[in-house]
């Protein structure tokens, strides 16, 4: 998970695993459940659902395209950051107007910051950091004279799979890009949902916003998969909340999608192997995952993906009699 396509984490397994937890469920168990949910689908053939999927899929893009229209007006809360390092280096991202004189991006944006400024247009504001949370990824930038509208807030939970969203930000530092897509997946963190989209974004849009269908913010870009396609990822508006005040939220720990294997969600690690298409692994990871959280139907979802399409592979390329 990168938030620029060179870093990419590590596909080491998690270590720390204990087998004996007394949370973990039978292996039988997991099975029974991914069965029992591969059989729940239909239990056509693989071909079928793969036919199925693409035409459901052509269609619910026919009618989103039809109906939907992009965040226009809730764009102008959307703020060009640039940043100077301690090194004298010049970095870009995104941040959104969350209310008079403060503003919202991630606090990767603006690690290390000797100075930060918002633009927007031919206009210029300086912004000092005001509160944040490493871990989190979010900080809260104050700049009392920017005058830009501030969004609408909502909520990542009332999402679901399949929502329309847009991804708002200033890729490379350049013009601003409005980005449509999907909510591909909602992951359970930290008191909210983190959210898997295949609303493209690129670096530089980082901090930027992520509207829904009605034009409220729901999330600010964040990270992607070194793959994009549908692993781009935007933490929850619902965070703000409890950020707090502290001068060294942009410099202290790493964010929790930057961590080492061994300290990152399974979520995460699962999106890695699906985001490469490792079946096995994935199938491998996704039993730890409900192995730790068996009331969490997520990990089951992603067997059943995993077994699928293990299973077309196999139709594809039949042993050799």
């Amino acid at each position: 998970m990168t938030r620029a396509a060179g870093h990419a984490p590590s596909t080491d397994c998690f270590r720390g695993v204990n087998c004996g937890d007394s949370r973990r469920i039978p292996a039988e168990a997991t099975v029974a459940r991914v069965y029992t949910e591969f059989l729940r689908r239909g239990g056509m053939r693989l071909a079928n659902l793969a036919n199925l999927a693409m035409a459901v899929n052509l269609c619910a893009c026919a009618m989103a395209h039809a109906h939907a229209a992009p965040p226009v007006k809730e764009s102008a809360s959307v703020l060009k950051v640039r940043v100077t390092t301690q090194t004298g280096a010049r970095s870009y991202g995104s941040a959104v107007v969350i209310g008079p004189g403060k503003l919202v991006t991630n606090c990767h944006v603006v690690r290390n910051a000797l100075h930060v400024e918002l633009a927007r247009g031919y206009e210029l504001w300086t912004a000092r950091l005001d509160a944040g949370s490493a871990e989190r990824d979010l900080c809260v930038l104050a700049a009392p004279e920017v005058d830009a509208p501030p969004a609408v807030a909502g909520t990542a939970w009332a999402l679901a799979p399949g929502d329309v969203v847009y991804a708002v930000g200033f890729p490379g530092g350049g013009p601003l890009v409005v980005s449509k897509g999907r909510v591909e997946a909602l992951y359970a963190f930290k008191g909210a949902r983190v959210i898997q989209t295949s609303a493209a974004f690129d670096p530089g849009a980082s901090g930027g916003a992520l509207f829904d269908e009605a034009g409220r913010l729901v999330g600010f870009l964040t990270f992607k998969a070194p793959a994009g396609g549908t692993f781009h990822f935007a933490v929850p508006v619902d965070w703000v909340a409890t950020l707090k005040g502290t001068a060294d939220a942009a410099d202290a720990a790493q964010a929790f999608w930057e961590q080492v294997p061994e300290h990152r969600a399974h979520f995460l690690r699962a999106a890695w192997h699906e985001a490469r298409e490792q079946w096995s692994e994935l199938f491998a990871e996704c039993q730890r995952w409900a192995a730790n959280e068996p009331d969490n139907e997520a990990p089951v979802a992603k067997m059943v993906k995993a077994v699928e399409r293990l299973l077309s592979a196999a139709d594809r390329h039949p042993p050799k009699k």
